[in-house]
């Protein structure tokens, strides 16, 4: 909790969401003006990446392999429960 507010960078992020055709993108969405993608730690702990729809990076693919992501984290409701989120700056923020 100590660390919302901040600019964080974790590692051994994996998405956990089902990619069959590994062609899942940044800001697809069905709702709104933002998209959360869930991401997981092999120790399994998970966090929502979000980003904007009108992010220039939006279509761009998630990877499918292990990253680590830059953004700032903080926490939020999502679905009725307290989950944390990290909200990238751009594309450079992956790695």
């Amino acid at each position: 909790d100590e660390m919302c507010g901040r600019l964080v960078r974790i590692e051994g992020l994996r998405c956990a969401e089902e990619q069959t055709d590994g062609r899942l993108q940044w800001g697809e969405s069905n709702y709104g003006s933002s998209c959360d993608r869930l991401f997981a730690t092999t120790s399994g702990d998970s966090l929502l990446v979000r980003t904007s729809i009108y992010a220039d990076f939006a279509s761009a693919l998630v990877p499918e392999r292990e990253v680590a992501i830059t953004g700032v984290l903080y926490l939020d409701r999502y679905e009725g429960e307290d989950v944390y989120v990290l909200k990238m700056r751009d594309l450079g923020d992956v790695e």
